[in-house]
């Protein structure tokens, strides 16, 4: 699945602490994925929006992991099945419990293939 291959880069890439939909404790920094969407294009192609929320506790450090999930994002080995990406970024503040957060999300058009 999409979400595995996503994970598994990111981790690879040095970004150790990442989790889906919810942090597993609130150790700093780390990075939850989102899948907002995900849907068959035709043609053998999905395509996914996965949201990435980057949290550290300055704004400084949550806006250096989420350069690293955008460079791990376009580092991602042809073998990953992916034909193309596009970023964006925004940035915001959580009060509880006053972490700050930059988020990339990733909309990634590629070819899944069933593993069996």
């Amino acid at each position: 699945m999409i979400e595995e291959q996503f994970r598994d880069h990111l981790i690879a890439s040095h970004i150790e602490r990442v989790s889906y939909n919810r942090a597993l404790d609130y150790t700093l920094p780390y990075v939850v994925l989102t899948v907002i969407s995900k849907t068959n294009e035709g043609l053998g192609l999905t395509r996914a929006r996965i949201q990435c929320d980057c949290y550290g506790h300055s704004w400084g450090q949550a806006k250096i992991i989420a350069r690293e999930v955008t460079d791990a994002i376009i580092t991602m080995p042809i073998n990953a099945a992916f034909a193309s990406y596009r970023l964006n970024e925004i940035e915001g503040y959580e009060d509880d419990p006053g972490f700050f957060r930059v988020i990339v999300e990733a909309d990634l058009h590629f070819v899944e293939r069933e593993t069996f």
